[in-house]
Parts: structure tokens; sequence; C-alpha cells
């Protein structure tokens, strides 16, 4: 098992993840989403760093992992940043180079979204698609509320604030930990959970 502090960016380069069917479905609502937005922009303003909190990991493959703990916040900011590049033009190099820091590699998208796998390539590729579940509702919401935000700073700021605010996202700070195995990272996770890790 390893821990440590790193940004986004370093979490995801070279790495992919998977949600866990058994993870409940995705919760997240309008309100966390502007509450990420806003960290992003409170870093900006006082120039500083923010933690985003703790990820757990189980290790199933050469650098592939089952998100054990996490995935809310690891999903939405793979929603955030595909949304924020979005709004960016195809051949931009600084958005080729943060879609494949920390969207998109070779092989598809870096986080494989469980029962939401199919539902969320569609979303992210603009194919319509309905939503089945409630977590898909959700997914949808989250990843139309971030691209009408991204669209909003885009017209008001322009494209060099949506670099800033992709920029400052990708620093961000975690701590992850990473386990050898799915058993031994439902244990860190319930030691962090339940009874507290300093």
């Amino acid at each position: 098992m390893s821990n440590n502090v790193i940004s986004v960016q370093q979490f995801f380069v070279g790495k992919r993840f998977t949600i866990p069917h058994y993870q409940r479905d995705y919760a997240w609502t309008k309100k966390q989403i502007q509450d990420l937005l806003s960290d992003i922009e409170e870093a900006i303003d006082t120039n500083s760093g923010h933690y985003l909190g703790t990820v757990v990991l189980a290790e199933t493959g050469t650098n592939t992992f089952d998100l054990v703990d996490g995935q809310q916040r690891i999903s939405t900011i793979t929603l955030v940043a595909h949304a924020m590049l979005g709004v960016l033009p195809n051949n931009d190099r600084f958005r080729i180079t943060f879609e494949s820091n920390l969207v998109e590699d070779h092989d598809g998208y870096k986080l494989s979204f469980g029962r939401n796998k199919d539902f969320t390539i569609a979303l992210l590729k603009g194919s319509p698609i309905t939503p089945e579940t409630a977590g898909q509702r959700k997914l949808g919401d989250a990843y139309k509320y971030a691209r009408e935000h991204a669209e909003m700073v885009l017209r008001n700021n322009g494209e060099d604030k949506i670099k800033e605010l992709i920029t400052t996202l990708a620093s961000m700070e975690m701590i992850s930990f990473e386990a050898s195995d799915t058993g031994k990272a439902i244990r860190m996770f319930q030691t962090v959970n339940d009874r507290g890790l300093p």
C-alpha cells in the first residue's frame, strides 16, 4: 500500500480507473458542482493550492485501478475537465495536452463509469441519449451545468480564463491511497472513514 499527496494531473496521468458495480450510483447535484467550480476560482483568487480530499484505489492491473472511495469527486472532475476543454478549438495544443492528461488516453476515457459507462461515453461524445436511472440523470445534469458554465466563462472572459481554470483544477491536490487488492483497499477505506487516520 502506498499513499501520497499528489495533484489531480499526477493522479490521472498514465492511469485508468473503473467505478466498480458495488459502488453507489452518481449522486452529486448542481450544488456540489458549483462548490467545485468555486473552489477552483478561490484557488486562483488566493494564488494557493486546494485540497480535494482522499481517494482509495485497488490495483487491478498495470496502472489500472478500481475506485473504492472518491468516485463522486473523480467522476465530477472528469466531467468538468471535459466540459471546459470542450469549449476550446479541437486543434488547440493546450486542449490536446490536457485531454490526454486528464480525460482520455489512446484506448478511450481514463475513467470507466461502471454501470453508467455506455451512457457517459455517449454523453461526452455529444450523442443524444436518454437517462434511464437517477444516477444517469445526475451525470447528465452535472455535465450540462459544467458545459454551460464553461461556455459562459468563454463568452465573458475568453480562452485564457478557461485555460487558467483547467490549469488550476489540474494542480489541486488530493491524497491517493493505493492498495494491492480490493480487500486491502476496502479495509483502508473503513479505517479512514470509521476510526479516523492522521
